[in-house]
């Protein structure tokens, strides 16, 4: 099953949102904000560098002044309102946007990608 989803994953990987626990997601790559990859997102100001979430986070609250080395002030705006940063022994967890309990399945993958495909199709049509 897993190997069908490999052709689709770029479509569907910002379906995915991972909730900050002990902060191991990639401050890049990963959907921690529920804004989109700060990769995608970012534009230029992104920068290819491995970071964790983790190492923007202090004693309980957000390394402002980190952040601002890497992010927008829109993006750091969003994040000190939004995710409270609580460094938990657990790994962040991944919740599934394509449905609204937050569980993957193969249902809501073939929904989201037949929804693209149809609006793709109409696009082509025009």
């Amino acid at each position: 099953m897993w190997r069908k989803l490999l052709p689709v994953r770029e479509e569907v990987e910002h379906e995915i949102w991972w909730q900050v626990k002990a902060g191991n997601s990639s401050l890049w790559y990963d959907n921690w904000t529920k804004q989109g990859a700060l990769f995608f997102t970012e534009g230029e100001s992104a920068q290819e560098e491995e970071l964790e979430v983790k190492e923007f986070i202090g004693n309980g609250s957000w390394k402002i002044e980190k952040l601002q080395e890497h992010i927008s002030e829109e993006i750091i705006s969003h994040i000190v309102k939004n995710i409270k940063p609580n460094i938990y022994a657990l790994k962040d967890k991944p919740w599934w946007m394509g449905n609204s309990q937050g569980e993957f399945n193969v249902k809501s993958v073939f929904q989201l990608m037949r929804g693209k495909k149809v609006e793709m199709e109409l696009r082509d049509n025009i």
